[in-house]
C-alpha cells in the first residue's frame, strides 16, 4: 500500500495530496523545477571552448592549477634570464604607443624583472607574476611579453611606469 504525500498550504492551511498539485500544475512549471534542481546536483565543469587547464608563459606546458601556482613563478623567471642573457629585442603589449617600443631585459630574480627602453635607457620594474605569455617568434628578432597591466608613458616624468591589472592576476606560489 503507497502512502500518499498530503501538503498543507501555507497561507489557509488547507490539506492537499501532492498528486493533485502534480495533476493541476502545466508540465512547463514542471519541467523547469526539475531542470533547475538537476542542475544542482551536478558537478561543475569546464564548459566547451574552456580549456581543462591553463599553458605555462615561460615553457608551455599544459597543467592543472594546482601545479601551475607551483611551477609558474619559477618556469617564467627561468625563461626571462635566459632571454637576458642572449640579449633578444623585447616587444611589451599592452603598451602606450612609442616611436621605439623596444626594450631589454637588464636583470630578472624571484619575484620581478627589470626592463631597459634601448632608446634612451630608461627603467622599468615588473612582477613576474604579472606575466601572461612569452611569444618568441622565429622570424622576428624579437620577443612578444603580453602583461596582465599596462606599461605607461608618463611624458611629465619622462618614465616608464607598469600599472597592473587587478583582474585576472594568476596568484604568486
Amino acid at each position: 500500500m503507497t502512502e500518499e504525500h498530503v501538503i498543507v498550504c501555507p497561507c489557509c492551511q488547507a490539506r492537499i495530496s501532492a498528486s493533485y498539485v502534480v495533476d493541476v500544475l502545466p508540465d512547463e512549471v514542471i519541467a523547469s523545477e526539475s531542470a533547475r534542481r538537476m542542475a544542482r546536483r551536478q558537478k561543475p565543469h569546464p564548459g566547451p571552448g574552456r580549456p581543462q587547464g591553463t599553458r605555462c608563459p615561460g615553457c608551455g606546458d599544459k597543467m592543472k592549477k594546482g601545479a601551475m601556482e607551483e611551477h609558474r613563478t619559477v618556469c617564467v623567471a627561468k625563461r626571462l634570464r635566459s632571454l637576458c642573457v642572449r640579449r633578444v629585442k623585447i616587444r611589451v603589449s599592452p603598451s602606450d604607443p612609442s616611436p621605439d617600443p623596444y626594450f631589454a631585459i637588464e636583470d630578472a630574480g624571484e619575484k620581478n624583472f627589470r626592463l631597459r627602453e634601448i632608446s634612451n635607457y630608461q627603467y622599468v620594474d615588473i612582477g613576474i607574476c604579472a606575466v601572461a605569455d612569452i611569444d618568441e617568434q622565429k622570424q622576428e628578432k624579437d620577443v612578444r611579453i603580453r602583461v596582465l597591466g599596462r606599461l605607461n608613458w608618463l611624458a611629465r616624468e619622462g618614465r616608464w611606469q607598469f600599472a597592473a591589472s587587478k583582474i585576472g592576476r594568476p596568484r604568486a606560489g
